[in-house]
C-alpha cells in the first residue's frame, strides 16, 4: 500500500514485505540531485581551468623562445600593464617602452599596437571565455598584418609608413609572406578552442537545465509512481513476475518540464 504522507524516503535495505511506502514530497526520488555536488559544475570548472592553463603555458613558452631569439626587440613589443587574470610576461622596461613609443609615433603616421603578442593571446582568452563574439580568422589576420607591418618598419627604418601605404602592406600579405603558417594556425585553433568552448557551454547549459528541473514541483500522481518505480520491485516475490507499472507516467511529465 502507498500512502501520501510527508516523510523522508526509505532506504532499500529498510524495505521489507508489508512496508508502508510513503511518498517524499519536497524532493522527488526520481530527480534527486545535490547542488553542492553538481558534477556538471565541477566539470565546467575543471575544463575551464585546464584550457586557461594551456593558453597561459603556450604564452609563456612562446615568450621564452622569442626572448632567447630576439632579446630586447621582442620584449619591447610585449610590454603591457597587467589586465584581469592575465599575467604580463617579460621584464618591465617601462622607460624604454615609452621612448620606443615616442620614436615609433614619429616614424609612423598611424597607430600601431605595440604589444602584438599580448593582444593576440588576450583575444584567444576572450574567444574561449565567450565574453564577446570573436571570429578567429579575422583575429589571426590582424595579428599577422600587425606583425608584417612592424617587420616592414624594421627592415625599412628610413621610410615613413603612412595610412595610404597600408594597402600596399595588405597586398604584400597576399603574397604569403608567412607561408602557410596563418592557415595552419586558423585550423588548429578553431579545432581546439572551438571544441573546448562548445564543450564547456554544453556542460553549463545542461547544468542550468537540471537546476531548472529541480525547482519544478511534480504532481502527486507522478511522485507516487516515482516511488513505485524505485521501491515496489523490492517488495514483489522473486518468482519472475514483472511489475505492471507504466514507467512513462513519470518520464512524460518530466519531459514536459524541460
Amino acid at each position: 500500500m502507498i500512502s501520501t504522507q510527508k516523510f523522508v524516503s526509505l532506504k532499500v535495505s529498510e524495505i521489507t514485505m508489508g512496508t508502508d511506502l510513503k511518498v517524499q514530497w519536497r524532493r522527488t526520488i526520481l530527480l534527486r540531485w545535490s547542488t553542492k555536488t553538481n558534477c556538471t559544475t565541477l566539470m565546467i570548472n575543471y575544463f575551464q581551468e585546464q584550457y586557461k592553463e594551456a593558453i597561459d603555458a603556450s604564452r609563456k613558452q612562446l615568450d621564452a623562445m622569442f626572448t632567447r631569439t630576439y632579446g630586447s626587440f621582442y620584449q619591447s613589443h610585449t610590454q603591457k600593464e597587467p589586465i584581469g587574470i592575465h599575467p604580463t610576461f617579460g621584464s618591465e622596461i617601462s622607460i624604454f617602452r615609452k621612448s620606443l613609443e615616442e620614436y615609433m609615433s614619429k616614424r609612423i603616421a598611424f597607430k600601431v599596437d605595440l604589444p602584438i603578442f599580448i593582444k593576440f593571446f588576450d583575444d584567444l582568452q576572450e574567444f574561449y571565455a565567450g565574453q564577446k563574439y570573436i571570429s578567429l580568422k579575422p583575429t589571426l589576420d590582424r595579428f599577422f598584418f600587425d606583425l608584417f607591418r612592424t617587420l616592414l618598419l624594421i627592415l625599412n627604418p628610413t621610410d615613413e609608413i603612412r595610412e595610404d601605404n597600408s594597402d600596399c602592406s595588405k597586398s604584400s600579405l597576399a603574397l604569403r609572406a608567412f607561408g602557410d603558417i596563418p592557415l595552419k594556425m586558423v585550423r588548429q585553433l578553431e579545432r581546439s578552442l572551438g571544441a573546448a568552448r562548445s564543450l564547456t557551454h554544453a556542460l553549463k547549459s545542461s547544468s542550468d537545465i537540471l537546476q531548472d528541473i529541480l525547482q519544478k514541483e511534480l504532481s502527486t500522481d507522478c511522485q507516487i509512481n516515482a516511488t513505485q518505480m524505485k521501491y515496489c520491485a523490492h517488495c514483489m516475490p522473486s518468482d519472475g513476475r514483472t511489475s505492471a507499472l507504466r514507467f512513462d507516467e513519470c518520464t512524460v511529465p518530466v519531459k514536459l518540464l524541460v
